[in-house]
């Protein structure tokens, strides 16, 4: 589980430093969304070599926010299909503003929904 303190900063946060191993010498920065104490992102871009591409086939890395660093690793979330809605209006509620919104809607396409990641603490991995 993430701190409660990390879980604040991405609420409070626009974007998010994430870093999926070490091929890539500067972090991205990302959305990210809270349902509860988890941690989502879906992927912008939908390539086939991206931070998201590089979680699932295993690698660590991490997420900086708010003066706050978390090791992590990622996957598919296991209840995707029942957590969706959540996460769904968790983009919503956090990007549709001002320039943000066609990007937050079209976040919700089903293309970008099939790209959600859940980032996992690596302290918590067992």
């Amino acid at each position: 589980m993430f701190t409660d303190d990390l879980v604040a900063a991405v609420n409070r946060s626009s974007l998010v430093r994430v870093r999926a191993g070490d091929a890539r010498p500067d972090p991205l920065e990302i959305w990210v969304v809270s349902v509860g104490n988890r941690l989502f992102a879906r992927s912008w871009g939908l390539s086939e070599r991206s931070w998201y591409t590089t979680f699932l086939a295993g690698a660590e890395g991490s997420l900086e926010c708010g003066g706050l660093r978390a090791r992590v690793v990622g996957r598919r979330p296991p209840d995707m299909e029942a957590i969706t809605p959540s996460i769904d209006a968790e983009y919503l509620r956090k990007y549709d503003r001002g320039e943000n919104s066609s990007y937050a809607h079209a976040i919700l396409r089903p293309d970008h929904v099939q790209r959600t990641l859940e980032f996992l603490s690596v302290a918590d991995r067992g």
